[in-house]
């Protein structure tokens, strides 16, 4: 019997994340999976507070609180103050010339280490879940029990295509360079896991070439049906689009949407209007 199987008799889960939610709502949407498969012992939450991903309005200690609604127990630390305030230009000259990408170095904390390795000597954990590959490098701290990674999307394939996308060549060869070490820690990571999950098959066959399938597990996207229903009244001729519009796929799509779909749609629909929401456009 696989380790996540056994979960769904008894069980308790270590969860270990890059920044604390900051929601309740999102709080039961990352964890929905888990805990119905484990007993009183539950999910304990181990991880990093990023300041940028909540308002300003809401502390740490808020989503911790938050989170603690659906946990056994919440902890989180900050990140190294090194790494959380350092400007992205030398972030991006740093992960240059570093062996590993930027995301491993971003989350190195000595301080994690050691919160996860008492935190596991304090109790028996059937399963660690890593929300990350960045936050793979933790593995060594918990050696002896059955890790899952999570991968949101294949990081190295994420940054091949950025770097065909980039028109500057030198942020090109910079992207590839990422997307090579990329997929070196995926190859090096993945198989010290004893499942690796995805979201889609796509991405299932493109880690099938860094572990063998067997440590792979594909889990959809879910969305909570009870909370978004849909309306009556679609909203007439308005469009919404919602995503974080930092990030290079969101950004790329409503460039690709606005250039090549929208001229389109105005031409058939006079009263057509859009809404692009998200942080940092």
């Amino acid at each position: 019997m696989g380790p996540l199987s056994q979960l769904h008799n008894e069980g308790t889960m270590g969860w270990t994340q890059s920044c604390v939610p900051a929601r309740a709502r999102l709080a039961r949407a990352e964890l929905s999976s888990a805990t119905p498969s484990v007993n009183e012992d539950g999910v304990h939450v181990l991880a990093f507070d990023r300041p940028s991903t909540r308002p300003q309005c809401v502390s740490a200690n808020d989503c911790a609180e938050a989170l603690s609604k659906f946990c056994a127990s919440v902890s989180w630390l900050p990140l190294a103050q090194s790494n959380a305030e350092v400007p992205h230009y030398w972030g991006a000259v740093r992960g240059a010339f570093s062996p590993s990408p930027y995301e491993t170095f971003w989350l190195a904390s000595r301080v994690m280490m050691n919160q996860l390795q008492r935190l596991a000597s304090g109790k028996a954990f059937d399963v660690v879940h890593f929300d990350t590959i960045g936050l793979a490098q933790y593995r060594s701290a918990v050696p002896s029990i059955p890790a899952v990674l999570n991968f949101h999307d294949i990081d190295s394939t994420k940054f091949y295509r950025r770097a065909e996308a980039e028109s500057n060549p030198l942020l090109r060869i910079y992207w590839r360079n990422q997307a090579k070490k990329f997929l070196a820690l995926e190859r090096l990571e993945c198989p010290r896991m004893a499942l690796n999950l995805v979201v889609s098959e796509e991405e299932r066959q493109i880690l099938g070439s860094s572990v063998s399938e067997n440590k792979i597990v594909l889990v959809p996207n879910g969305t909570d049906t009870e909370h978004f229903q849909p309306r009556r009244d679609p909203g007439g001729h308005t469009l919404l689009f919602c995503g974080t519009m930092d990030l290079f796929p969101n950004h790329d799509a409503m460039e690709y949407f606005c250039a090549n779909i929208w001229p389109d749609l105005t031409r058939m629909n006079k009263q057509i209007r859009m809404f692009v929401v998200g942080r940092n456009p």
